[in-house]
């Protein structure tokens, strides 16, 4: 496995130069969060930075180190359930990026109420904070989940076919958005593929996999494993952004797809041959609905610049090399006690 370090490095610091008065980024301890707060912190050498985060299972400070060593950054640690908190975070003509979520599909169905209160009733307090503060812009991170099971490519227009708790939340969190751009809230929508890549956690397939394999142990697959998934590097993702920033639309709402996609049973052979182990499957018990595939028209994307650069197997091989030099597969406290570098700033 090549030394190729990626836990400290920003993932795609391919951002506009023009400097945001402030940033927030919620949920900005978390994976795709954290690879964000390196690239902005890169691209914006004069801005400075507030994460909210509420440090549940999925986020971790050590996510944040680089970002910290620039003395630019803020942590603070709160729940956007929390309105008053927001409504002191939230500052006039501010760049905001809300990626706060809870994500795990089968968690999902086993505390919907969890993920109705954070996806949607959540989203609803960062744009209402938006709102009244008078931000700038908020870009605001959905999944392709909205869409259902497609086995033909949905455009931003396709109708929403939720088949989750989770992806019924973050249709219900597109409401909100939709609800505060009537009333004049900048909200730009993202609706990217499976996103993956060093810093996500274990509990998602491809950590999970990569664990199992540096283990020697089976792949657990669901039902028949026959899911197809399309995958999106977070550099790629982090890219998109990006590009979005400079040269979307108003009120814009765009999906972001992954160029290659593969069954459950190709990326357990795709790990195993990185890995070098064996791959051996074990089935286990499929969850209530699992949807066969989701398939996303990349064309408004494409149409700024848009175009995925990293490898599905280049992906393995990163993600796999931060996982055994960091053991990201640990699951921190719920209110993990934790220390930064002196140079950043936790309120």
């Amino acid at each position: 496995m090549p030394d190729n370090d990626t836990r400290g490095r920003s993932s795609g610091a391919d951002l506009p130069r023009n400097e945001p008065p402030a940033i927030l980024v919620t949920g900005g301890a978390g994976f795709i969060g954290s690879h964000l707060v390196d690239a902005l912190l890169s691209r914006h050498p004069r801005s400075t930075v507030t994460v909210l985060d509420a440090f549940t299972y999925a986020a971790d400070p050590l996510h944040l180190a680089q970002a910290g060593s620039t003395g630019r950054l803020t942590i603070v640690r709160g729940s956007v359930e929390d309105r008053s908190l927001l409504g002191r975070l939230m500052k006039p003509g501010a760049l905001v990026f809300h990626l706060a979520a809870e994500s795990h599909v089968p968690r999902s169905f086993r505390d919907p109420g969890l993920f109705d209160r954070v996806n949607r009733q959540g989203t609803r307090n960062v744009l209402d904070a938006a709102l009244h503060a008078g931000v700038d812009r908020v870009i605001h991170f959905s999944t392709d989940e909205v869409y259902g099971s497609r086995l033909s490519a949905a455009d931003e227009a396709a109708p929403f076919a939720p088949s989750s708790p989770y992806a019924r939340s973050k249709v219900a969190a597109e409401g909100e958005a939709e609800a505060m751009r009537r009333q004049g809230l900048d909200v730009t929508i993202l609706r990217p593929s499976n996103v993956i890549g060093p810093r996500q956690h274990r509990e998602k397939l491809l950590p999970c996999f990569i664990a199992k394999a540096m283990a020697g142990a089976p792949f657990p697959v669901e039902g028949d494993g026959r899911q197809q998934r399309t995958f999106l590097a977070v550099s790629d993702l982090v890219a998109a952004v990006g590009l979005v920033l400079e040269r979307g639309a108003r009120n814009g709402t765009y999906n972001v797809a992954g160029a290659e996609s593969f069954d459950v049973r190709q990326v357990a052979q795709i790990v195993a041959d990185v890995i070098g182990s064996p791959c051996s499957l074990t089935h286990v018990a499929d969850r209530p609905a699992n949807d066969l595939a989701y398939m996303l028209d990349g064309a408004r994307l494409a149409g700024l610049g848009f175009q995925p650069r990293k490898g599905f197997r280049q992906s393995v091989r990163e993600t796999a090399n931060a996982m055994a030099r960091f053991r990201l597969g640990h699951v921190p406290p719920l209110s993990p006690a934790y220390e930064l570098r002196p140079t950043a700033r936790v309120a």
